[in-house]
């Protein structure tokens, strides 16, 4: 195997960079939106909102950082992508649970990217011979 970076590496890193921008950006949004129609549909506290949107944040910077990781071969980045899947998974999870008028189809698509993410990076035989050599 050359040190040349798989396709679906690079494919899922540039997801994973999309799905890290977007879960910045809406937690953002929700930070700075409060009194909107679409914020007050959600019938949750500020504070509620407040804890949503911080996580969000939080979880979108580390899959960038993750997703920039990734790129560089980096193995423990591909192991840190199962903590932040689980932790998007959680999120979601609340999300769906705690702000009901959210449709659940809507909250899994970022669950579901990340989960094909992580199923190729760590069960593909390509993937796992260009993240042994670092």
């Amino acid at each position: 195997m050359s040190d040349q970076r798989p396709a679906g590496v690079g494919f899922i890193s540039w997801l994973l960079i999309l799905g890290g921008a977007i879960n910045v950006a809406a937690g953002v949004l929700m930070l700075f939106h409060r009194g909107e129609a679409f914020i007050d549909a959600l019938n949750i506290s500020d504070s509620g909102v407040t804890s949503y949107a911080i996580g969000m944040i939080a979880v979108g910077a580390v899959i960038l950082l993750i997703a920039f990781a990734l790129r560089g071969g980096s193995n423990i980045a591909r192991m840190l992508l199962v903590v932040a899947w689980l932790a998007n998974a959680a999120m979601m999870i609340w999300g769906i649970v705690g702000l009901h008028s959210v449709h659940w189809t809507n909250a899994l698509w970022p669950l579901l990217v990340i989960s094909l993410a992580v199923g190729y990076l760590m069960f593909d035989e390509d993937a796992k011979a260009f993240f042994a050599r670092s």
